[in-house]
């Protein structure tokens, strides 16, 4: 395993920071915010920013709730708060709206390219990392017809080659009658792949 320096030289990062892409310098930025203390945060951002739009709200001393930064995250996300214009050419491969490189800052992941041919194929998921739970959490809120049949849509548009592990792991922790109806939805997906029909 590669062992971390104990320092960093200052000029050989400022050298490298150039030469990154600028989201990456947003993403280091983003990362770099929660760690730096108070005083030295506001010495650095009062250089660029006006302080006084940033103090806090009143409810933000409460203590800290993912459940509530998630639907606080994707409230803004749905309002727009992110969204910019994009010309759409030939750079669109290479090359993000400033929108768009925040979104994924705060979300901090690959995620979305906002076009016409954008799509969810551009999502960097971890379907391995993702899909045990969702399963644990549709097997503990859906019906045993809906739990089949989000199972395999999800798994036969999105992750097609793992589809047989999946199928295995979700069996596992659903209760009989969600283990029949899925058992009964992948037979019948199998079945049109063959080009067959069942009922």
């Amino acid at each position: 395993m590669a062992r971390r320096p104990s320092a960093v030289d200052g000029d050989k990062l400022r050298a490298a920071v150039r030469k990154l892409g600028r989201e990456y310098v947003l993403y280091m930025l983003y990362d770099a915010i929660d760690p730096l203390p108070p005083a030295r945060l506001l010495e650095i951002a009062g250089k660029y920013l006006e302080l006084e739009r940033l103090r806090p709200d009143a409810d933000s001393g409460k203590k800290a709730n993912l459940l509530a930064d998630v639907k606080a995250f994707e409230k803004a996300s749905r309002a727009g708060e992110y969204y910019e214009s994009f010309g759409i050419n030939f750079r669109s491969c290479t090359q993000q709206s400033a929108g768009k490189t925040a979104w994924i800052a705060e979300c901090n992941d690959d995620v979305i390219f906002f076009a016409d041919e954008g799509g969810s194929r551009q999502v960097g998921i971890d379907w391995d990392e993702v899909l045990p739970p969702w399963f644990k959490v549709l097997s503990a809120t859906a019906a045993p017809e809906e739990y089949a049949e989000r199972i395999t849509s999800v798994l036969e548009r999105h992750y097609n080659h793992g589809r047989d592990a999946m199928l295995v792991f979700a069996r596992k922790i659903a209760p009989p009658d969600q283990r029949t109806a899925l058992a009964d939805a992948a037979d019948r997906q199998a079945s049109r792949r063959r080009g067959g029909t069942q009922p």
